[in-house]
């Protein structure tokens, strides 16, 4: 049976509707409407716990297939493995050792463990 991949959202008007139901979030644009926009703003402001949050820390596409074969070859080497294994797993469909599956997954969800860390 083929596992379904990740449901790709749009993230920017789905954390929109999320960030005012946590923490009292607010979008910076709603607090400063007259304020040019540079495209190097940030973009969610949480008071409770000052912490301002850029959006682009989690937009990284986590499935770049550049970043991912470089991610599964240093997870593959880490617990030993050769990295002409990522080859194997990638179009042979060989088998993704557990224990470097799960390091990979810990990889890829870094990026809104360290955004979120403060809250």
């Amino acid at each position: 049976m083929k596992a379904n991949g990740p449901k790709f959202i749009d993230i920017e008007p789905t954390f929109d509707e999320f960030v005012p139901s946590f923490r009292n979030g607010v979008r910076l644009e709603e607090l400063f409407k007259d304020v040019h926009k540079t495209g190097l703003n940030a973009d969610y402001y949480f008071p409770n716990d000052r912490v301002i949050l850029e959006l682009k820390t989690l937009e990284k596409d986590q499935s770049d297939s550049d970043v991912l074969f470089e991610r599964l070859e240093k997870c593959l080497v880490h617990f030993g493995y050769p990295k002409s294994m990522a080859f194997d797993i990638l179009f042979h469909h060989q088998q993704i050792p557990e224990k470097v599956n799960l390091r990979l997954r810990n990889m890829m969800g870094n990026a809104l463990r360290n955004a979120l860390k403060n809250v």
